[in-house]
C-alpha cells in the first residue's frame, strides 16, 4: 500500500520470511527499506492514535465518553478520502551520501512520533546518522495506522 506524496510514497508492507513489518521510502532518487519489530509497530500505532485523539479541536471538544467514536469517525472520513489525497509528505533525510540500497531492510531502533501544527511527524533512526522525517497530514496519519494494522493481520 502507498500513501501518495508529491513524488516520495511511503509503502508498508510484510515480509514473511523475516517476520517484520518492512516501511519502504520512495523517492525520485532514493529508496530505503526498514524492518520494525512487533513492540516499534504496536509502539507507533498506539502512539499514532494518541497523537490523533490529542491533536483534534472536534475531538477535544466532544464529551469524554464518545471521544473514541468521533476520532472514529475522523478515521472513516479521511479513509473514504483515501484516493484524492493532495497532501504532500515532505521526506528529509540526514544519511551522508544518498544511504544504503533498500534491497535488505535496516531495522528501525526508535520512531519518534510528534505534531507540528496540523500536520503529524514520523522520524524513523536506524542510528545517529540515519534517519528519515515524513511530516504528513491527518488524513495521511489516519491512512498509516490502516496500513500498519492491515499489516499486523498478517502477522
Amino acid at each position: 500500500m502507498t500513501v501518495p506524496g508529491a513524488d516520495q510514497h511511503l509503502d508498508i508492507g510484510y515480509d514473511a520470511i523475516q517476520d517484520r513489518v518492512v516501511v519502504i521510502y520512495r523517492t525520485t532518487g532514493d529508496r530505503r527499506a526498514y524492518a520494525l519489530t512487533r513492540r516499534l509497530v504496536r509502539g507507533l500505532l498506539s502512539g499514532l492514535v494518541t497523537v490523533l485523539m490529542r491533536s483534534s479541536d472536534i475531538v477535544a471538544r466532544a464529551s469524554t465518553d464518545v471521544r473514541s467514536d468521533v476520532l472514529l469517525f475522523e478515521h472513516m472520513n479521511a479513509m473514504s478520502r483515501r484516493t484524492v489525497l493532495t497532501a504532500d509528505m515532505n521526506l528529509q533525510s540526514s544519511v551522508p551520501n544518498g544511504g544504503k540500497p533498500a534491497d535488505v531492510p535496516q531495522l528501525l531502533h526508535q520512531i519518534d512520533l510528534a505534531m507540528q501544527k496540523d500536520q503529524v511527524r514520523l522520524t524513523f533512526v536506524v542510528n545517529d546518522l540515519d534517519k528519515i522525517s515524513v511530516v504528513m497530514s491527518r488524513d495521511n496519519a489516519h491512512q498509516i495506522v490502516s496500513m500498519l494494522y492491515e499489516r499486523t493481520l498478517l502477522a
